[in-house]
C-alpha cells in the first residue's frame, strides 16, 4: 500500500495561507483597475462614434471596404463592434454587399473621419468613391459610377483586410481580473470553511 502524494496538501496549505490570499489580492488589484479604466474608457468613446449606411443597388455582388483619414493621411476606418461601450470589431474591411442589400457600419470618428469607400467586384476589379466628412448614407447606383483607386487608398483598404487580435485582448483584460477576483473570494470562503 502506497502513501497518499502529500503535494496536494502543500498547496491547500500554501492557498489557505493569509499571506498567499494577501499577495493573490494584491496582484489582482492593478489589473482590476485596468479593467476599469477600459471600461470607462470604451463608454467615453462611445460620445465619438458615427454611423454611416451603405446600399448596394448595383447588379453585383461587392466586397467593401471604408477608409478614413487624418489629414492628408489615409488609414483603415476605425469600425467598431457596438456603439456603448465603444468596442472595436475585429473586421475592418472586406464586408459583403449583395445585389440591394445594405449596411450600416459604426466608427470611431475621433481617430479618423469616413473619406473614401473601396469596391471590389467579383472579378477582381475594383473602384473608390469619395465622400464628404459627415455623409451618414451612401447608395452606389452602379459599379461604372466609381473612380479609379488612388495609392494611398489602396493601401488603407489592403491593410484594413487584417482581422484584429484586439477585441479578444479588451475582453480579456475587462473579464479575467474579475474571474481573478472571485476565485480568491472562493478560495478564502473555502479556507474560512475548513478553519
Amino acid at each position: 500500500m502506497t502513501a497518499p502524494s502529500s503535494a496536494p496538501n502543500v498547496f491547500v496549505r500554501l492557498a489557505q495561507s493569509k499571506l498567499f490570499r494577501l499577495l493573490a489580492l494584491l496582484a489582482i488589484l492593478p489589473f482590476l483597475a485596468l479593467s476599469l479604466l477600459v471600461v470607462g474608457g470604451a463608454f467615453f468613446a462611445s460620445v465619438f462614434v458615427d454611423r454611416v449606411a451603405i446600399s448596394n443597388q448595383s447588379e453585383q455582388v461587392l466586397m467593401l471596404t471604408p477608409v478614413g483619414r487624418i489629414d492628408t493621411k489615409r488609414m483603415p476606418l476605425p469600425v467598431l463592434y457596438s456603439r456603448t461601450p465603444a468596442l472595436p470589431a475585429q473586421q475592418r474591411g472586406a464586408f459583403e454587399l449583395a445585389p440591394g442589400a445594405s449596411l450600416e457600419l459604426l466608427y470611431d470618428s475621433d481617430s479618423a473621419q469616413l473619406s473614401e469607400l473601396v469596391f471590389i467586384d467579383a472579378r477582381g476589379q475594383s473602384g473608390m468613391v469619395r465622400l464628404e466628412p459627415g455623409t451618414q448614407s451612401f447608395t452606389l447606383q452602379s459599379f461604372d459610377e466609381l473612380e479609379e483607386l488612388s495609392e494611398p487608398v489602396l493601401l488603407a483598404a489592403i491593410d484594413a483586410q487584417e482581422e484584429l487580435g484586439l477585441p479578444w485582448l479588451l475582453i480579456g483584460i475587462i473579464v479575467a481580473p474579475w474571474a481573478a477576483l472571485f476565485g480568491w473570494l472562493w478560495l478564502r470562503r473555502r479556507s474560512h470553511r475548513t478553519t
